[in-house]
């Protein structure tokens, strides 16, 4: 968010950010609404009958290569040894 003042000219008044009430005030209220706007953006909409929990743990094998997911999961809730699915997945940085 820019609002016209470069860091320089702040530091260089003197004021603190983080200390002075009416700054301290804005800055939590402008993070707040960044922070809102973040979680309401990455929320996914899923199904509850078709949704998953999910546990992860370390590839002590050292199968999957740097960055890869391994993820296995049942078609049914009902039945989850029948049907199972898997997808592999590759992180990019």
């Amino acid at each position: 968010m820019n609002c016209g003042l470069s860091d320089g000219l702040l530091s260089n008044s003197g004021v603190a950010l983080t200390t002075e009430p009416f700054l301290r005030s804005l800055l939590l209220s402008v993070y707040q609404h960044k922070l809102g706007e973040l979680l309401k953006r990455t929320r996914i909409e899923i199904d509850p009958e078709k949704g998953r929990s999910m546990m992860g743990t370390a590839d002590e094998t050292g199968t999957l290569q740097y960055g890869e997911v391994f993820v296995q999961y049942s078609a049914e809730l009902n039945a989850p040894n029948v049907d199972c699915r898997v997808v592999l997945f590759l992180f990019q940085s």
